[in-house]
């Protein structure tokens, strides 16, 4: 009788065990999974005879999911959807699922897509809408990208010697930039204007001069910010 009830002790904590620890499985892959938001949307889009798309690029690209500055999940399928303001996600660039999950929008959670940063940032006033931003440069001064796909509607040919011209997705780009952890603001295109945003450090003014920087170039721009937050 002994050996029985010893038996059973051992069956029930066998079993106690085996409960706690698929509770810690589930709560591990619910952690894993925290950065999804619980919309699902479908992998394609229905834009028949339309020129351009709604995403930064159609297919989805290798990247990684970042939450508090730390990776959460690399190696997955993501994709921007510019036009709904969502990052599209995917377990692997190859899944073959026909329906794509999306990442929460939330200033914590940023992702990779390939070597470019996408951040969320929520609007603080009219400058800017609620959005996705590509991150260019963070430091003392940060810059970013924004993405913006405009609609415009096709016209049916007039005759037979013209052509249709059909609906078309227009992706047009803007940039912000925040100084010492400020407001963001919508950048000017204007090169006097931009350079007064390093006029707090008096050796940008021959640095400037002598790299021979168009201000009005992203590529010259950044080199300059990075310039800036470095001295």
């Amino acid at each position: 009788m002994l050996n029985i009830s010893k038996f059973l002790s051992l069956i029930i904590a066998l079993a106690l065990s085996s409960a706690v620890f698929s509770q810690n499985m589930d709560k591990e892959d619910l952690s894993k999974n925290a950065f999804l938001s619980t919309k699902t949307t479908p992998v394609s889009k229905g834009y028949k005879n339309t020129k351009g798309s709604i995403y930064t690029n159609e297919e989805f690209k290798l990247g990684s999911v970042i939450v508090d500055r730390k990776v959460v999940a690399s190696n997955v399928g993501l994709r921007y959807n510019v036009q709904d303001e969502e990052m599209e996600y995917k377990k692997s660039v190859s899944y073959a699922g026909s329906v794509a999950n999306v990442v929460k929008k939330a200033t914590n959670v940023s992702v990779r897509i390939g070597n470019d940063t996408f951040v969320f940032l929520p609007s603080t006033d009219d400058d800017y809408k609620d959005g996705y931003f590509l991150l260019l440069e963070e430091g003392e001064i940060s810059v970013y990208k924004k993405y913006r796909k405009v609609f415009v509607e096709g016209q049916e040919s007039f005759n037979s010697y013209t052509r249709d011209v059909p609906d078309t997705f227009k992706q047009k780009e803007f940039y912000y930039i925040s100084k010492n952890g400020g407001e963001l603001k919508e950048l000017s295109n204007s090169r006097s204007k931009r350079k007064k945003f390093f006029s707090d450090k008096t050796e940008m003014s021959s640095y400037l001069k002598d790299e021979k920087l168009n201000l009005r170039n992203e590529i010259d721009f950044i080199k300059a910010v990075k310039h800036f937050n470095k001295v």
